[in-house]
């Protein structure tokens, strides 16, 4: 027990001897530690000074690499969007007019005329060319029958049988419950682009379906023979009038040109309308030779009528100045038979019988009795005509 504060005491007094080569043994390491991190510390410093003329060289050489790069990339965008509004320029054709939809709407009021225009690229603006000045074609075959582009080519009829296929050959019925092929090749001009264009998904197919109804209804309304023989001209109008008319009232936006139509008999029937057909010929052809003949005898009566007025208004006027002679003569003698009525007489007689005597072939003297009595005169009628003499006999008299 007296022994351990005694031993306590002595240690706190005197410190251990290997606790103090311990603290050595510590402080010796630091020291080698410092002294290594110093002479690394030299040592890098030597290096980094090796290497920094290098590591300027290459900063250098990629700010340059950089710098033309960049360049390389800005005239590369420039250049692209260049062409990207360069790309926007576009020709309207001199038959054209273009709309612009921009963002899917329409830009301008009214469409773009011939020329040079710009939009934005698609898609962002979309050109949309609609022809106006050329003419267009479109073909109802709904009233047609069937056929084949060599058949048309060759302009022959196909070999049909004695009955029509439906759905096959198209035809129409007419006034008379006849039937009929029609087929119109009907030929417009764009009027109004915008509403040709965009008012239907399909204009072209719009029109068909027109001409199709306009096909039926003239059909509709004549018979065979006056749409093929009788009044083609009418029932070609009244396809046209009514596709007009359809035309307007749906807002096509087109004007309609002159066009084929054509009318056809079904092959298995035709000879008994041409049978038809040429006793209506036979039948003109003898009412006209009639009216011909009838106009010629009128004429002729009318001339000779003409003619008979004629000599009548002569003989009358020539009667009405005779007449006016006369009176004028008898005017004129008047007063001398006033102041002698005998002697008038006798004057007159004179002269009377003067004028017969001049006139008269044969003249015979009868004297008068001298008991008073009459005489009797007997005249022979009908005599021998006298011969008239030759031109020998006439010499010889002479």
């Amino acid at each position: 027990m007296s022994d351990s504060p005694n031993k306590t005491n002595h240690e706190g007094a005197q410190p251990d001897v290997g606790e103090t080569q311990a603290q050595e043994t510590q402080q010796d390491a630091l020291t080698a530690l410092k002294e290594g991190a110093a002479a690394a510390s030299i040592e890098k410093a030597a290096k980094e000074e090796e290497l920094a003329p290098k590591e300027e060289t290459g900063s250098v050489a990629l700010q340059e690499a950089l710098k033309t790069t960049f360049l390389i990339v800005k005239v590369l965008m420039v250049a692209l969007l260049a062409v990207f509004f360069a790309s926007g320029f576009f020709i309207v054709d001199p038959q054209q007019v273009a709309v612009v939809f921009h963002l899917g709407k329409v830009r301008d009021s009214e469409p773009l005329k011939p020329g040079f225009h710009w939009a934005f690229p698609y898609p962002i603006d979309e050109v949309v060319r609609i022809p106006t000045g050329q003419t267009l074609t479109v073909t109802s075959s709904v009233g047609w029958h069937r056929t084949s582009p060599e058949e048309e080519a060759l302009g022959e009829e196909p070999l049909l049988g004695d009955t029509l296929v439906p759905g096959v050959d198209g035809y129409t019925l007419t006034a008379d419950e006849n039937i009929l092929h029609v087929r119109a090749h009907i030929k417009y001009r764009i009027e109004d682009p915008i509403e040709n264009t965009f008012r239907f998904v399909n204009s072209e197919r719009a029109l068909v379906n027109i001409i199709d109804n306009a096909v039926v209804f003239a059909a509709s309304r004549f018979t065979a023979d006056d749409a093929k023989y009788g009044q083609p001209t009418a029932f070609k109008e009244t396809i046209r009038n009514r596709i007009k008319e359809k035309a307007r009232d749906v807002g096509l936006g087109i004007s309609i040109e002159p066009s084929d139509i054509e009318v056809k008999i079904p092959i298995d029937v035709r000879p008994a309308f041409e049978a038809v057909i040429a006793a209506e010929q036979e039948r003109f052809k003898l009412i006209n030779e009639a009216n011909a003949y009838r106009e010629e005898i009128i004429r002729r009566a009318e001339g000779e009528a003409q003619a008979v007025l004629n000599t009548g208004l002569v003989a009358s006027n020539q009667t009405v100045l005779e007449a006016s002679a006369d009176a004028q003569y008898f005017k004129d003698q008047l007063p001398f038979f006033r102041s002698d009525s005998e002697l008038f007489k006798k004057r007159l007689i004179t002269e009377t019988a003067m004028n017969i005597f001049t006139n008269a072939q044969d003249k015979f003297f009868i004297a008068e009795r001298e008991d008073g009595k009459p005489r009797e005169l007997r005249v022979l009628l009908n005599r021998e005509p006298v011969t008239p003499k030759t031109p020998q006999q006439q010499q010889q008299g002479q």
